[in-house]
């Protein structure tokens, strides 16, 4: 896999010292009564003498105080802090409008309910640094209940931006999720500069969309850079009640679940051979997969039905593989030319021609 872009990014590091420093940034939908904690958390950073970072914060069409309240609570005056409006919903949206004001070329996604520890810029700082290859870092969160833990969590934490992302600290093939994440501004401005659009919107306001992280990292994969977890990077994330219900689970896999035909075209595009590849990019195969992964689930989904107990593997099996399938044949016409956009992309069609 070709390190040209990773080395450009290293050379472009080397020589803009004096611009090096980390930008937090933290996408709200409606967050004033979460994002004074928040900012508490970062205000306690304890960083080493001239590492510079900033903080910006994006409303993002909230409906309420959350622009004024971060503006209110933000109590360090040797580090800015600028609120951004941004009225058309969509975390890639807010994303982006804060990437766009960033200073620093490390970006890191603060979620507005994650409490992050106080060596955080520091850590991301010096990862990033002495990584070049890293388009994304990723941490390890740990839940903090308002209530008490269901019985189910643990099975289900990662859906929840919770828990391990890897066996170790290192480099990871998996997708990262996007509570806590870290973007090699660089890695972004070539996936911006060659054309890419995300073809998930990522979440709007309430609603259970998924996969624009997902997506991103698997697209910087694909440009050669790596994926990397490091366990010592820890926050905490809040988790309130009202999301710690079976029903919101089970909405939560299907709309994974609806993310599976999308992603699964990107990761067709790496190392799996050219037999795989074929295999993994025809339409009817992708939905004679799907219908046999069904009838595989049901024997579990009739298990659950019998037993309708909460955080049974079965229902959450059989929903997921239910909305990929719905999923693929809602896109089954629009497949081709999906396919054919990615295959013939900008920022990818550039990186192969770079390969070495």
């Amino acid at each position: 896999m070709s390190t040209s872009l990773c080395d450009s990014d290293y050379k472009q590091s080397v020589q803009t010292k004096e611009l090096s420093g980390v930008t937090i940034i933290v996408c709200c939908y409606n967050s004033e009564n979460r994002i004074k904690k928040v900012l508490e958390y970062l205000s306690n950073q304890i960083t080493p003498i001239g590492l510079k970072w900033e903080v910006i914060v994006v409303d993002n069409a909230s409906k309420d105080k959350t622009s004024a309240v971060a503006l209110e609570n933000w109590n360090r005056t040797d580090v800015p802090l600028k609120v951004l409006y941004e009225p058309e919903p969509g975390l890639s949206i807010a994303r982006r409008t804060g990437i766009k004001e960033a200073s620093f070329p490390y970006i890191s996604f603060i979620d507005d309910d994650n409490w992050v520890n106080n060596t955080w810029i520091k850590s991301v700082f010096d990862i990033m640094e002495k990584n070049p290859q890293i388009g994304i870092l990723g941490g390890k969160g740990t839940a903090v209940f308002e209530g008490e833990k269901p019985v189910w969590f643990d099975r289900y934490q990662r859906a929840f931006a919770v828990g391990p992302q890897n066996s170790q600290s290192g480099r990871t093939f998996k997708p990262l999720y996007g509570a806590g994440f870290t973007l090699r501004k660089s890695a972004w401005d070539y996936l911006h500069d060659n054309g890419f659009e995300f073809i998930f919107s990522g979440r709007k306001g309430s609603l259970l969309t998924s996969g624009e992280d997902s997506e991103l990292c698997l697209a910087l994969v694909l440009c050669g850079y790596h994926l990397y977890y490091n366990e010592d990077l820890t926050f905490e994330h809040y988790m309130p009640n009202q999301r710690m219900n079976w029903d919101y689970v089970v909405k939560l896999y299907q709309s994974f679940g609806r993310t599976w035909p999308i992603l699964s075209l990107y990761k067709s595009f790496m190392d799996f051979g050219q037999k795989n590849r074929i295999i993994m990019q025809r339409r009817w195969l992708r939905i004679l997969f799907l219908l046999l992964l069904q009838l595989k689930k049901w024997p579990g989904y009739v298990a659950y039905l019998l037993d309708k107990k909460p955080g049974h593997p079965g229902q959450i099996g059989f929903n997921y593989s239910k909305s990929a399938l719905v999923e693929m044949i809602s896109i089954f016409d629009d497949y081709p030319t999906i396919l054919d956009n990615l295959r013939h992309a900008k920022w990818f069609t550039h990186r192969k021609s770079a390969k070495s």
